[in-house]
């Protein structure tokens, strides 16, 4: 069995015939809900799957065949209780694997989650009461203001999917839905979206555009890399945890209760990295694998700042927003978080990956007060010409001990 997935929470578990990662997706207020999403199964006699939940972990009072599908919508649910969750998978011969890992999630407020599947985009949100239609919306602008629908759904529908993206080539698409009762606006669900990042043969350090829903590698980068029987022949996934990297790829090769699985470098074990949506990471692409892209969805950062800790030593981040940030709109000097100096040897760094190596950048301070915030080249001699790009990484080296360490990244979007 392939991975499994249920939105809020994420546990991994390794089935009879496979593994059922469960995610969930927390309701909204009347008739509370939550959604239940799992990468589909690749067995040939795969006949279709149980969901069973329930308010007591270990106890579930319902359980229900959902046949061949990925997809289950418990409705009805009390709001503000948790609801524990379990999925197994059968065959057309009547055998029943064990269950996944217990999973659970509070019903609370409405939530939209974008899913890459294949050559698709889908979108799915819990349902709201009272309403008559859902309107989709599909923009390039991670910002854009929706005037003219793509479609619009009836209320029996929680799902839109969408071909666009991949059918066109496009970078970034985005999406948003909204909720209405007699053409009036109910509820608005925020902005998703897909955002391509391309990768090049060697080192990529690269970062999420976008927030995911579920950060597990199955589920983030799923087989959109090339595997192999070992991590030396296998694309990978390289992340800095403070002290060591942690690397995971993934397994494809003649041991079929483990095709299709992410190993953990270090173990030999299945996987348990998660990325974080602030932080850099490394993807290797092998010599003789092609260059290729990540397709990456998530949740369009909509918060006024995005708050950050920075560390001595060496610290893996991304950009943060969906969108370009030059430095000086970044606060990073402003907050006091990085260190200037009247020249870069005693100046903290910002170190951005060209593919072979490392541009520098660091900020004057302690000249003049024209000068002083001014983002300078290694050289000293000219402005830099790094800005945080969306989806590519950067690491920021402070060189030494700075009691502030709080860095506030403002969201671009919101500042006038």
């Amino acid at each position: 069995m392939k991975h499994i997935t249920i939105f809020k929470t994420t546990l991994m578990h390794r089935l009879l015939a496979g593994a059922l990662g469960l995610l969930l997706v927390s309701g909204l207020v009347s008739a509370g809900s939550l959604i239940a999403t799992w990468a589909p199964n690749s067995e040939a006699d795969l006949a279709g799957y149980i969901v069973s939940y329930g308010v007591e972990s270990g106890n579930y009072t319902e359980q229900v065949d959902v046949k061949n599908t990925n997809v289950f919508v418990a409705n009805d649910l009390s709001d503000g209780e948790e609801y524990f969750f379990t999925v197994k998978a059968y065959d057309y011969f009547g055998n029943v694997s064990a269950p996944s890992a217990e999973v659970s999630a509070i019903v609370g407020g409405s939530i939209l989650v974008a899913l890459k599947e294949s050559q698709t985009i889908r979108l799915m949100w819990t349902p709201v009461g009272n309403v008559d239609t859902y309107e989709i919306y599909r923009g390039h602008d991670p910002y854009f203001k929706p005037t003219t629908p793509v479609t619009t759904v009836s209320a029996s529908n929680q799902e839109f999917v969408d071909t666009q993206h991949f059918d066109n080539d496009e970078l970034e698409t985005y999406y948003t839905v909204y909720a209405k009762s007699g053409g009036s606006l109910v509820h608005d669900f925020g902005t998703v979206g897909a955002y391509d990042v391309n990768l090049n043969v060697g080192l990529n350090l690269i970062s999420l555009p976008l927030i995911p829903a579920d950060p597990s590698l199955p589920q983030l980068i799923a087989d959109q890399l090339s595997g192999g029987e070992n991590s030396s022949e296998a694309d990978q996934i390289r992340a800095w945890n403070g002290e060591e990297y942690q690397v995971a790829w993934l397994y494809n090769g003649p041991a079929a209760e483990y095709d299709g699985q992410w190993i953990s470098a270090a173990t030999g074990k299945e996987s348990d990295m998660r990325i974080n949506s602030q932080n850099a990471f490394w993807v290797v692409i092998q010599e003789n694998h092609p260059e290729t892209k990540l397709t990456l969805v998530g949740r369009v950062p909509d918060q006024p700042e995005r708050t950050y800790e920075l560390k001595q030593g060496y610290n893996f981040v991304g950009c943060g927003y969906p969108v370009p940030v030059e430095l000086s709109k970044t606060e990073l000097y402003q907050d006091g978080v990085m260190k200037g100096g009247v020249g870069s040897g005693e100046a903290d760094i910002i170190k951005a990956w060209n593919g072979s190596s490392y541009d520098r950048a660091w900020v004057v301070d302690g000249v003049n007060p024209d000068l002083d915030g001014t983002w300078m080249d290694e050289t000293g001699k000219k402005e830099t010409t790094i800005t945080f790009q969306p989806g590519e990484g950067y690491v920021i080296w402070i060189k030494g001990e700075n009691s502030q360490k709080i860095w506030t990244f403002p969201n671009p979007a919101l500042v006038e």
